[in-house]
């Protein structure tokens, strides 16, 4: 059986018998549970597995079921006194009066729980690879529960991806003595128990570890998690990162490492936030006064940066709106790219399988960034992973991984050690690797542009290289042919009786669906749209749709997912329609987009406008036979839109005048 087989098992047997008990209807209820019976295995592996007290007392239970719990408590109280098991402040992580929350004839619940963690550890030991059984636990049981309490849980990294983030960070970092590695909002420690198990036990004497999460549960599990390797010196608090005094204050412009996945979606009030010293947010203070709420993950990253020291390397994982959208994640990425302070390294997109598991398939990105870097010429790696080594599906209600053998990551991982090994390219963008996605741009790019990888593919910089390099063709901007008249439409006074052209009305790609038009009545009227005018839609660009307005018998409007185009060159706008679906230019714009899932995929105006548009020369018979061709497609497609609906109208009016 596979590791995720074997776990995948024992989380259906945990499921049933929680059920089967009944006890426990919270998924954090169950959780707890679970870490003070995994901390009586815990201790005895690491410090009493000589004596089988866990063989022992499975045994016993054959013959004394009704004395297994109280056995299992006394343990259990006794442990949670251990020094292994103390916080900074030196209280036990289980509380004041540690105690299994079980009633007194739970001796077979209890008994199936330290059977199921036994049995599942000493199976997964024999595999090679590395499992992080608490974080894959918590990733389980807590996804329900998140919906509700979105601000006390984060969905737990998977382990392939946190081994590749420690498997990079190691390749920057130097072990030396009183090298801090930390993580801010640390969940269950996977992070810094993965980064940990990558040394030999004598060089882990020279790192400190640590953890902080404002929710006392995750530091629980997080310092059992660092408890199983040997050789660790951690220092796990139960502190709120952003706001307020925490143990991390001590360390602010020390740290050397900062591995981490920020909780999502929780948002802190410029109130709160006034309230804190300037210093701890080196890039965003100015603002607090102005935004009246601001989501945590873009405090998280400013905070981190505050955190580390001259040389020091922050990796994190963050939603698409921190790397591509507007407002102030915008205002950060400016301040991060023009800041003399700080240099990003790396940014890796992951694919939106990622964190299925725990129940989202938002968009993420790893961003690296090191402060007050040595070179003067920064070079920034850009990789996109289209997979990391599992899929995700639903069985029986029950949310489970399955291994595959596609994983993106350890390719990338080496195209990564190529580009850290150059120090310089004689001309940028540069294709390390074409699939998986792995480039390298200047970084002067990222300051007026998203930091979206998928902007950087291989394919789209190799499909445009091609061409600037070919002696038959030019390469022009697509503001030489086009401008933008949106913002001036939006402006005039829509009619009361205008029909709204909506991107669903805009059928294989070109051709008006005038029946669905005329029976729309939306929402909103959209914007003033005119009969020449060239639509281009901007969502999910997968699905090219252009579209030039018909001149119809009614006033017209069209959704603002519409940018509307108006012909400067020597092209029309019927020709510009066609030249936007030639493959080069289709495969830029599928390049393009933002958003937080595939099905909410967006192109900016402001990317648009930066596509390329390869020419045939001027003179030459490609483009005579260039300009015949299009010319002939105008007539065609002309006629195609007015022959379609005229169709329809007849259609229309043979039912209305035969049958009503």
């Amino acid at each position: 059986m596979t590791r995720l087989e074997i776990f995948n098992e024992t989380l259906s047997s945990l499921k049933n018998s929680f059920h089967k008990y009944g006890k426990f209807s919270d998924s954090n209820a169950k959780l707890d549970e679970i870490g003070k019976i995994f901390s009586i295995f815990l201790y005895e592996k690491k410090y009493n597995d000589s004596r089988n007290i866990i063989n022992s007392m499975l045994k016993e239970f054959q013959f004394n079921k009704k004395g297994f719990l109280l056995q299992a408590n006394e343990k259990f109280k006794k442990i949670a006194q251990y020094e292994v098991f103390a916080l900074t402040n030196g209280h036990s992580i289980f509380g004041e009066n540690p105690s299994l929350d079980l009633d007194m004839n739970d001796d077979s619940f209890s008994y199936i729980i330290l059977k199921l963690i036994n049995e599942t550890h000493n199976k997964l030991s024999k595999s090679s690879e590395n499992f992080d059984f608490l974080n894959e636990v918590f990733g389980y049981f807590i996804r329900d529960n998140f919906r509700s309490n979105i601000e006390d849980a984060q969905y737990m990294t998977p382990q392939e991806v946190v081994d590749f983030i420690c498997r990079i960070a190691k390749s920057q970092i130097d072990v030396k003595k009183n090298l801090i590695v930390c993580d801010p909002s640390c969940g269950v420690g996977t992070f810094l128990r993965t980064f940990a198990e990558l040394f030999e036990e004598k060089e882990r004497l020279n790192i400190k570890f640590i953890g902080q999460d404002k929710v006392p549960r995750m530091s629980r599990l997080s310092k059992m998690n660092l408890s199983l390797i040997e050789n660790v010196e951690s220092f796990i608090a139960v502190g709120n990162s952003i706001i307020g005094e925490s143990y991390l204050d001590a360390y602010k412009g020390k740290i050397d490492l900062i591995l981490t996945n920020p909780p999502f979606g929780a948002k802190f009030s410029n109130l709160e936030l006034n309230q804190e010293e300037k210093s701890k947010y080196p890039l965003l203070s100015d603002l607090f006064e102005k935004n009246c709420n601001i989501n945590s993950e873009i405090l998280f990253l400013d905070r981190y940066l505050g955190l580390l020291n001259d040389g020091g390397h922050l990796f994190v994982v963050l939603p698409d709106s921190v790397i591509s959208s507007n407002g102030i994640q915008e205002i950060l990425r400016y301040r991060i790219s023009k800041s003399i302070d700080y240099e990003i390294k790396s940014i890796i997109e992951l694919p939106v399988e990622t964190f299925a598991q725990a129940g989202t398939r938002t968009k993420t990105s790893i961003l690296q960034i090191v402060k007050k870097p040595k070179q003067e010429i920064n070079r920034v790696f850009i990789a996109k992973s289209n997979n990391i080594g599992f899929e995700v599906s639903n069985r029986r209600g029950v949310t489970v991984k399955k291994e595959i053998e596609q994983n993106d990551l350890n390719e990338i991982l080496n195209s990564f050690k190529i580009f850290n090994s150059v120090e310089a390219r004689v001309a940028l963008p540069y294709i390390l690797n074409e699939e998986p996605s792995c480039v390298e741009i200047d970084s002067e790019i990222l300051t007026d542009s998203p930091w979206t990888p998928n902007h950087y593919d291989a394919n789209k910089i190799k499909s445009i290289q091609n061409y600037t390099e070919s002696t038959e063709f030019d390469l022009f901007d697509i503001t030489d042919f086009l401008r933008v008249i949106t913002k001036e439409r939006n402006k005039e006074k829509r009619d009361p009786n205008s029909k709204c052209i909506s991107v669903l009305h805009v059928v294989n790609g070109d051709l008006l669906d005038y029946n669905d038009l005329i029976h729309y009545n939306p929402k909103y009227q959209g914007i003033v749209c005119k009969p020449g005018d060239l639509l281009f839609s901007k969502i999910n660009p997968r699905i090219h749709r252009t579209l030039v307005v018909p001149n119809l018998d009614f006033p017209l409007s069209c959704s603002s997912e519409f940018e509307i185009l108006e012909s400067i060159g020597e092209f029309n706008n019927f020709e510009m329609k066609i030249i936007l679906g030639l493959p080069s230019v289709k495969k830029q714009l599928s390049h393009l987009t933002s958003g937080t899932s595939s099905s909410h995929n967006r192109i900016k105006t402001i990317d648009f406008l930066k596509i390329k548009i390869p020419l045939p020369k001027k003179g030459t018979s490609k483009y005579n036979k260039f300009k015949e061709n299009l010319k002939n497609l105008e007539i065609k497609y002309k006629l195609l839109s007015e022959l379609n609906i005229e169709k329809i109208k007849i259609s229309n009016n043979l039912i209305e005048e035969v049958y009503f």
